[in-house]
């Protein structure tokens, strides 16, 4: 049992590191859009977290994809 939950925890870190920043940042993309179109169609002021949420999960997928990447 526990090689099968050693090898399920590292395929995960595998998956995390090979898609992690395109996943981040496209989700960060949905949310911000989202949040923008929430915001203008109804005026609720909750969109503002919402879209600050999706802003920063999209600012953590630029940096993953800089680090996975070697960039500075």
């Amino acid at each position: 049992m526990t090689l099968v939950a050693v090898g399920t925890v590292a395929l995960g870190l595998l998956f995390a590191w090979f898609f992690g920043g395109v996943l981040l940042r496209l989700g960060g993309l949905v949310l911000t859009q989202a949040a923008l179109v929430v915001l203008v169609l109804t005026g609720n002021g909750n969109a503002i977290v919402v879209f600050a949420i999706g802003a920063a999960l999209w600012l953590a997928g630029n940096w993953h994809y800089a680090l996975r990447h070697g960039d500075r």
